[in-house]
């Protein structure tokens, strides 16, 4: 984890807001990055394809960044980039 540049470990628990018990059933996207090993990224793949409380839309391993993106910001690159090809 990385440290603050205080030197302290950021806390999530004092950032977060309260929730409200039926706000926990709302269905939401998540995205996350997760770096590791490769055996242990294809354990962690498969545990969570067998979940059925889970869908996964798109998984990728890649030794390159990975990055999310909204999709408001998806098509904004993606328009961005057809008019640098025209050029």
């Amino acid at each position: 984890m990385k440290r603050l540049k205080d030197g302290k470990e950021p806390s999530t628990s004092q950032s977060l807001p309260q929730i409200e018990p039926r706000d926990l059933d709302v269905i939401l996207s998540q995205g996350l990055i997760i770096q590791g090993k490769f055996k242990d990224l294809l354990n962690l793949r498969e545990s969570v394809l067998k979940d059925p409380r889970y869908h996964v839309i798109y998984c990728k391993n890649a030794s390159v960044r990975l990055y999310i993106v909204t999709e408001d910001d998806y098509l904004l690159l993606k328009k961005i980039k057809e008019g640098l090809e025209k050029d």
